[in-house]
């Protein structure tokens, strides 16, 4: 082979070689990009069933109170019930 071509076939060869070990890298990189991903979409998930949760033990709670403050309301030691039919005041 002449000199030329073969200074152009060692380029070539040493492009190649950068090519590869490019490829190599970015394929590391979304591996290591991928496995966060996956990290972090269960971290969210989490953090939503958590919020959820949450939600429903705070609407449980809500709609307790308010029952049972339907049924029992709060007496101070002044007030009164009154019975609207009888129209007479216990206390």
């Amino acid at each position: 082979m002449s000199n030329g071509n073969e200074d152009r076939l060692v380029n070539i060869e040493s492009a190649l070689a950068h090519v590869d070990q490019l490829t190599e890298s970015l394929n590391e990189t979304m591996v290591e990009q991928a496995k966060s991903i996956r990290r972090l979409t269960q971290q969210m998930d989490q953090l939503a069933d958590r919020m959820a949760a949450e939600d429903m033990k705070a609407a449980n709670i809500t709609a307790s109170d308010a029952l049972h403050s339907s049924i029992f309301p709060s007496r101070g030691p002044e007030s009164k019930i009154t019975f609207p039919i009888f129209g007479k005041r216990r206390g």
